[in-house]
């Protein structure tokens, strides 16, 4: 996915990927279906009762450690 970062120019992107299983690496088969150069990242949210939280301050965080 790096690659697709550098041929876009962009240092972060979103993209959507699709696979038969989880079980093989997303080298050895599946299919990029979209890629987005500026991802909407206010759409993601984490639930629940106990823990309210963004998922894209999590993602963030490791994006940026």
């Amino acid at each position: 996915f790096k690659k697709i970062n550098k041929i876009l120019n962009v240092n972060i992107s979103g993209i959507d990927y699709i696979s038969n299983s989880l079980d093989i690496s997303y080298k050895d088969y599946g299919y990029i279906i979209e890629v987005n150069h500026n991802p909407g990242e206010n759409i993601h949210y984490i639930l629940d009762d106990n823990y309210n939280y963004k998922l894209t301050n999590k993602i963030m965080d490791n994006i940026f450690k």
